[in-house]
């Protein structure tokens, strides 16, 4: 599409009218894509999928 955007199109499965995570999860690790191979070893080695800590902030207004 562009340098630096990678589209990767698969044929997902239809469980959560075909958003729910379990309909990319295998494709994810089922990957035979190159670049998406590549894509996927970046984000390990900088560390993106080591165990960590997740913290959110709701800023819901109350009054809403």
């Amino acid at each position: 599409v562009e340098d630096n955007v990678l589209l990767v199109e698969f044929d997902g499965g239809f469980e959560g009218a075909g958003h729910h995570q379990n309909n990319y999860t295998e494709h994810v690790r089922m990957a035979q894509h190159p670049t998406l191979n590549s894509f996927l070893a970046d984000l390990d080695d900088a560390g993106f999928t080591a165990d960590g800590t997740t913290i959110s902030i709701d800023v819901t207004d109350p009054q809403a």
